[in-house]
């Protein structure tokens, strides 16, 4: 939660200190991937069931640009993966549990590369939710598909090393729909 905190005072103070505060473009993002970790340990019991498969979706909005890099917030939520506990009460049917966690995702991102193309993407921040939460380091890239009107369809792949308490690696296929405020040779 520190972390999330410490982000959107970040991303809100960046703006008051900058004379090229201007909304660049923003994307909204859903994506499948997974999510890798001891999944065992993590629950600290033996598992009936279990899908260690991630989704979920972001948006990011870009108000800074520094030369090729544009700098911005990232919001969003991801269930990280799924899994099931068998509990006997001896009753003559056990007793199932289905859990799904998942965490709201606050990150200050960095992209460089071209309106219509291939481009790449960093950020910091962290995660924040029930049961996970903490600290994360995001990297990918991906490939823009240009459109008419400013409109666009960006598709990405982005690893976040989070490091919770125990540390996971949520790698996620994202395909989305990005829309520039500022067009330039449209």
């Amino acid at each position: 939660m520190k972390a999330c905190i410490l982000t959107i005072l970040i991303a809100f103070s960046i703006p008051t200190y900058s004379q090229v505060f201007r909304f660049d473009y923003a994307e909204a993002y859903y994506g499948y991937g997974y999510t890798a970790l001891d999944l065992e340990e993590w629950v600290g019991s033996t598992l009936w069931n279990w899908d260690q498969a991630n989704y979920g979706g972001h948006v990011q909005i870009f108000f800074l640009r520094a030369g090729p890099v544009a700098a911005g917030i990232q919001l969003g939520y991801q269930t990280l993966f799924w899994y099931e506990t068998r509990r006997d009460a001896g009753f003559a049917t056990p007793i199932y549990r289905q859990y799904w966690p998942g965490s709201t995702q606050i990150m200050i991102v960095g992209q460089t590369g071209d309106e219509k193309g291939w481009f790449s993407e960093f950020g910091i921040g962290g995660y924040s939710g029930e049961s996970i939460s903490g600290l994360a380091i995001a990297g990918g890239g991906g490939y823009r598909i240009g459109l008419n009107g400013g409109f666009g369809i960006p598709l990405k792949i982005k690893i976040d090393a989070l490091f919770a308490e125990q540390p996971m690696l949520v790698s996620t296929f994202f395909a989305g729909l990005s829309y520039r405020f500022n067009k330039q040779g449209d």
